[in-house]
Protein backbone atom coordinates (compact mmCIF):
# COMPACT_ATOMS: atom_id res chain seq x y z
CA UNK A 1 0.00 0.00 0.00
CA UNK A 2 1.20 3.52 -0.79
CA UNK A 3 0.74 6.79 1.04
CA UNK A 4 -0.97 9.86 -0.43
CA UNK A 5 -0.63 13.32 1.14
CA UNK A 6 -3.09 16.08 0.25
CA UNK A 7 -2.30 19.76 0.93
CA UNK A 8 -3.58 23.06 -0.47
CA UNK A 9 -2.99 26.80 -0.65
CA UNK A 10 0.80 26.87 -0.64
CA UNK A 11 0.87 30.12 -2.65
CA UNK A 12 4.52 29.87 -3.67
CA UNK A 13 6.58 32.00 -3.23
CA UNK A 14 4.53 33.94 -0.66
CA UNK A 15 4.52 33.42 3.07
CA UNK A 16 7.05 31.29 4.86
CA UNK A 17 8.70 29.93 1.73
CA UNK A 18 12.17 31.46 2.09
CA UNK A 19 14.09 28.17 2.01
CA UNK A 20 15.16 26.44 -1.15
CA UNK A 21 12.73 23.68 -2.18
CA UNK A 22 10.37 24.20 0.80
CA UNK A 23 8.14 21.21 -0.06
CA UNK A 24 10.93 18.68 -0.64
CA UNK A 25 10.42 16.95 2.72
CA UNK A 26 6.72 16.41 1.99
CA UNK A 27 7.64 14.68 -1.27
CA UNK A 28 9.95 12.39 0.67
CA UNK A 29 7.14 11.39 3.04
CA UNK A 30 4.74 9.96 0.50
CA UNK A 31 4.27 8.04 -2.73
CA UNK A 32 1.84 10.63 -4.09
CA UNK A 33 1.51 14.34 -3.24
CA UNK A 34 -1.75 16.06 -4.20
CA UNK A 35 -1.74 19.86 -4.14
CA UNK A 36 -5.39 20.85 -4.03
CA UNK A 37 -5.24 24.25 -5.73
CA UNK A 38 -3.33 27.51 -5.28
CA UNK A 39 0.12 25.96 -5.35
CA UNK A 40 1.75 29.05 -6.85
CA UNK A 41 1.05 32.66 -7.76
CA UNK A 42 1.44 31.95 -11.46
CA UNK A 43 -0.73 34.86 -12.59
CA UNK A 44 0.57 37.57 -10.26
CA UNK A 45 2.73 39.95 -12.35
CA UNK A 46 5.30 40.46 -9.63
CA UNK A 47 5.53 36.82 -8.53
CA UNK A 48 5.00 34.80 -11.71
CA UNK A 49 8.67 34.27 -12.58
CA UNK A 50 9.62 33.04 -9.11
CA UNK A 51 6.45 30.94 -8.97
CA UNK A 52 7.44 29.18 -12.20
CA UNK A 53 10.90 28.50 -10.77
CA UNK A 54 9.44 26.93 -7.64
CA UNK A 55 7.04 24.87 -9.74
CA UNK A 56 9.85 23.59 -11.93
CA UNK A 57 11.91 22.61 -8.89
CA UNK A 58 8.95 20.83 -7.31
CA UNK A 59 8.32 18.80 -10.46
CA UNK A 60 12.03 17.95 -10.76
CA UNK A 61 12.23 16.86 -7.12
CA UNK A 62 9.13 14.69 -7.48
CA UNK A 63 10.57 13.00 -10.56
CA UNK A 64 13.92 12.41 -8.86
CA UNK A 65 12.25 10.84 -5.82
CA UNK A 66 9.75 8.82 -7.83
CA UNK A 67 6.87 10.58 -6.04
CA UNK A 68 3.72 11.06 -8.08
CA UNK A 69 2.72 14.74 -8.15
CA UNK A 70 -0.96 15.53 -8.72
CA UNK A 71 -1.83 19.21 -9.16
CA UNK A 72 -5.39 20.54 -9.07
CA UNK A 73 -6.22 24.01 -10.30
CA UNK A 74 -7.34 26.78 -7.97
CA UNK A 75 -8.28 30.42 -8.37
CA UNK A 76 -4.65 31.60 -8.03
CA UNK A 77 -3.33 29.10 -10.59
CA UNK A 78 -6.40 28.46 -12.78
CA UNK A 79 -4.41 27.22 -15.75
CA UNK A 80 -1.74 25.15 -14.00
CA UNK A 81 -3.67 22.06 -15.12
CA UNK A 82 -7.13 21.26 -16.55
CA UNK A 83 -7.67 18.91 -13.57
CA UNK A 84 -10.02 20.24 -10.88
CA UNK A 85 -11.12 17.28 -8.78
CA UNK A 86 -9.98 13.80 -7.79
CA UNK A 87 -12.03 10.92 -6.46
CA UNK A 88 -10.61 8.25 -4.17
CA UNK A 89 -12.02 4.99 -2.80
CA UNK A 90 -14.85 4.63 -5.33
CA UNK A 91 -15.56 8.37 -5.01
CA UNK A 92 -16.30 8.18 -1.30
CA UNK A 93 -13.53 10.79 -0.94
CA UNK A 94 -13.60 13.81 -3.26
CA UNK A 95 -10.81 16.38 -3.42
CA UNK A 96 -11.35 19.82 -4.98
CA UNK A 97 -10.10 23.31 -4.18
CA UNK A 98 -13.39 25.01 -3.30
CA UNK A 99 -13.43 28.04 -5.60
CA UNK A 100 -16.28 26.46 -7.60
CA UNK A 101 -18.74 26.50 -4.68
CA UNK A 102 -20.07 30.04 -5.23
CA UNK A 103 -20.29 32.41 -8.18
CA UNK A 104 -18.25 35.11 -6.44
CA UNK A 105 -15.40 32.64 -5.82
CA UNK A 106 -13.88 34.87 -3.14
CA UNK A 107 -16.57 37.22 -1.76
CA UNK A 108 -13.91 39.11 0.21
CA UNK A 109 -12.09 40.09 -3.03
CA UNK A 110 -12.24 43.72 -4.13
CA UNK A 111 -13.34 42.34 -7.52
CA UNK A 112 -16.09 40.03 -6.18
CA UNK A 113 -18.90 41.55 -8.26
CA UNK A 114 -16.85 41.30 -11.45
CA UNK A 115 -15.94 37.70 -10.62
CA UNK A 116 -19.62 36.88 -10.41
CA UNK A 117 -20.27 38.63 -13.72
CA UNK A 118 -17.55 36.59 -15.45
CA UNK A 119 -18.91 33.39 -13.87
CA UNK A 120 -22.45 34.08 -15.09
CA UNK A 121 -21.26 35.00 -18.58
CA UNK A 122 -19.36 31.72 -18.79
CA UNK A 123 -22.43 29.77 -17.69
CA UNK A 124 -24.61 31.57 -20.26
CA UNK A 125 -22.09 30.77 -23.00
CA UNK A 126 -22.18 27.07 -22.11
CA UNK A 127 -25.87 26.88 -22.95
CA UNK A 128 -26.50 23.65 -21.04
CA UNK A 129 -29.85 23.27 -19.34
CA UNK A 130 -28.42 20.86 -16.78
CA UNK A 131 -25.15 22.03 -15.27
CA UNK A 132 -22.31 19.50 -15.19
CA UNK A 133 -19.37 19.62 -12.85
CA UNK A 134 -17.20 20.48 -15.85
CA UNK A 135 -19.48 23.46 -16.52
CA UNK A 136 -19.06 24.57 -12.92
CA UNK A 137 -15.27 24.30 -13.10
CA UNK A 138 -15.30 26.18 -16.40
CA UNK A 139 -17.23 29.07 -14.85
CA UNK A 140 -14.89 29.18 -11.84
CA UNK A 141 -11.87 29.29 -14.13
CA UNK A 142 -13.38 32.11 -16.20
CA UNK A 143 -14.00 34.14 -13.05
CA UNK A 144 -10.46 33.55 -11.78
CA UNK A 145 -8.96 34.58 -15.10
CA UNK A 146 -11.09 37.75 -15.07
CA UNK A 147 -9.68 38.64 -11.66
CA UNK A 148 -6.11 38.14 -12.78
CA UNK A 149 -6.71 40.29 -15.85
CA UNK A 150 -7.82 43.06 -13.50
CA UNK A 151 -4.93 42.44 -11.11
CA UNK A 152 -2.40 42.76 -13.93
CA UNK A 153 -3.40 46.43 -14.14
CA UNK A 154 -2.90 47.08 -10.42
CA UNK A 155 -1.37 43.99 -8.81
CA UNK A 156 -1.90 43.25 -5.14
CA UNK A 157 -2.60 40.34 -2.83
CA UNK A 158 -4.07 39.98 0.60
CA UNK A 159 -2.00 39.72 3.76
CA UNK A 160 -3.20 39.52 7.38
CA UNK A 161 -2.28 43.21 7.81
CA UNK A 162 -4.01 44.36 4.62
CA UNK A 163 -7.19 42.55 5.65
CA UNK A 164 -7.17 44.03 9.16
CA UNK A 165 -7.35 47.55 7.74
CA UNK A 166 -10.37 46.65 5.59
CA UNK A 167 -13.34 46.01 7.91
CA UNK A 168 -15.62 45.17 4.99
CA UNK A 169 -13.24 42.41 3.86
CA UNK A 170 -13.25 40.96 7.37
CA UNK A 171 -17.06 40.91 7.38
CA UNK A 172 -17.12 39.09 4.03
CA UNK A 173 -14.51 36.57 5.20
CA UNK A 174 -16.37 35.79 8.42
CA UNK A 175 -19.66 35.49 6.54
CA UNK A 176 -18.12 33.11 4.02
CA UNK A 177 -16.58 31.01 6.78
CA UNK A 178 -20.07 30.72 8.27
CA UNK A 179 -21.51 29.50 4.96
CA UNK A 180 -18.53 27.57 3.58
CA UNK A 181 -19.42 24.07 4.78
CA UNK A 182 -23.03 24.36 3.60
CA UNK A 183 -21.83 25.52 0.17
CA UNK A 184 -19.37 22.63 0.06
CA UNK A 185 -22.10 20.12 0.89
CA UNK A 186 -24.45 21.63 -1.68
CA UNK A 187 -21.72 21.20 -4.29
CA UNK A 188 -21.16 17.58 -3.29
CA UNK A 189 -24.90 16.87 -3.32
CA UNK A 190 -25.16 18.22 -6.87
CA UNK A 191 -22.14 16.52 -8.41
CA UNK A 192 -20.75 13.86 -6.05
CA UNK A 193 -23.65 12.34 -4.11
CA UNK A 194 -21.61 9.26 -3.11
CA UNK A 195 -19.05 11.39 -1.27
CA UNK A 196 -18.58 10.64 2.39
CA UNK A 197 -15.65 13.04 2.76
CA UNK A 198 -14.96 16.25 0.82
CA UNK A 199 -11.40 17.61 1.06
CA UNK A 200 -11.12 21.31 0.26
CA UNK A 201 -8.95 24.39 0.72
CA UNK A 202 -9.49 27.97 -0.52
CA UNK A 203 -10.71 29.65 2.69
CA UNK A 204 -7.36 29.18 4.51
CA UNK A 205 -9.33 28.00 7.56
CA UNK A 206 -8.20 24.54 8.61
CA UNK A 207 -11.03 22.50 10.11
CA UNK A 208 -12.96 19.24 10.13
CA UNK A 209 -16.72 19.76 9.90
CA UNK A 210 -18.72 16.79 11.18
CA UNK A 211 -22.41 16.31 11.82
CA UNK A 212 -23.66 16.28 8.23
CA UNK A 213 -22.81 14.36 5.07
CA UNK A 214 -20.24 14.62 3.68
CA UNK A 215 -17.65 15.43 6.31
CA UNK A 216 -15.83 18.54 5.05
CA UNK A 217 -12.08 18.68 5.68
CA UNK A 218 -10.27 21.95 4.98
CA UNK A 219 -6.49 21.60 4.96
CA UNK A 220 -5.82 25.30 5.58
CA UNK A 221 -3.01 27.35 4.08
CA UNK A 222 0.73 27.81 4.39
CA UNK A 223 0.57 31.57 5.00
CA UNK A 224 0.92 33.15 8.42
CA UNK A 225 -0.89 32.97 10.78
CA UNK A 226 -2.58 29.84 9.42
CA UNK A 227 -1.36 26.38 10.37
CA UNK A 228 -1.62 23.99 7.45
CA UNK A 229 -2.71 20.38 7.67
CA UNK A 230 -2.40 17.38 5.40
CA UNK A 231 -4.83 14.60 4.67
CA UNK A 232 -3.11 11.23 4.69
CA UNK A 233 -4.61 8.39 2.66
CA UNK A 234 -3.00 5.08 3.48
CA UNK A 235 -4.47 1.60 3.38
CA UNK A 236 -7.97 1.65 4.81
CA UNK A 237 -7.53 4.89 6.75
CA UNK A 238 -7.91 8.60 6.14
CA UNK A 239 -6.19 10.85 8.65
CA UNK A 240 -5.72 14.59 9.13
CA UNK A 241 -2.30 15.57 10.50
CA UNK A 242 -0.49 18.87 11.20
CA UNK A 243 2.13 20.27 8.83
CA UNK A 244 5.01 22.11 10.47
CA UNK A 245 7.95 24.18 9.27
CA UNK A 246 11.37 22.96 10.36
CA UNK A 247 14.55 24.71 9.27
CA UNK A 248 12.69 26.32 6.41
CA UNK A 249 11.09 23.14 5.10
CA UNK A 250 7.59 21.85 5.63
CA UNK A 251 6.97 18.39 7.08
CA UNK A 252 3.80 16.44 7.79
CA UNK A 253 3.68 15.22 11.38
CA UNK A 254 2.36 11.82 10.38
CA UNK A 255 2.64 10.48 13.91
CA UNK A 256 0.03 12.98 15.14
CA UNK A 257 -3.62 12.50 14.23
CA UNK A 258 -6.18 15.30 14.41
CA UNK A 259 -8.98 13.29 12.80
CA UNK A 260 -9.31 9.73 11.50
CA UNK A 261 -11.87 7.80 9.48
CA UNK A 262 -12.01 4.28 8.10
CA UNK A 263 -12.08 4.38 4.28
CA UNK A 264 -11.42 1.14 2.45
CA UNK A 265 -8.69 1.42 -0.21
CA UNK A 266 -8.45 5.10 0.62
CA UNK A 267 -5.49 5.90 -1.64
CA UNK A 268 -6.91 4.37 -4.85
CA UNK A 269 -7.89 7.04 -7.39
CA UNK A 270 -11.39 6.37 -8.75
CA UNK A 271 -12.18 9.51 -10.75
CA UNK A 272 -10.80 12.66 -12.35
CA UNK A 273 -12.77 15.76 -13.34
CA UNK A 274 -11.70 19.03 -14.83
CA UNK A 275 -12.30 21.67 -17.44
CA UNK A 276 -14.20 20.88 -20.62
CA UNK A 277 -11.91 20.55 -23.62
CA UNK A 278 -12.91 23.94 -25.01
CA UNK A 279 -11.43 25.64 -21.92
CA UNK A 280 -7.98 24.08 -21.84
CA UNK A 281 -5.27 26.45 -22.85
CA UNK A 282 -7.75 29.29 -23.35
Amino acid sequence: MGRTLIISDVHLPRGRMDASRPLAALLEQCDRLVVNGDLAELHHPGLAAESRRHLGELKADAEALGTELELLGGNHDPEITPLRALGFAENRVIVTHGDAFTSRIAPWSRHAALLEQAWLEARDAQGNEIETVEDRFDAARAAAMAEWTLESECPTFSTPLSILVKPRAIIHILDYWRRANRLARDFASSFFPKAEILVVGHTHRAQVSLGARPTVINTGAFQSPARPRAVVLEGHRLRVVPVRRREGRWTAEVERTIYEAEIRDSELISGRWGLPERSTGG
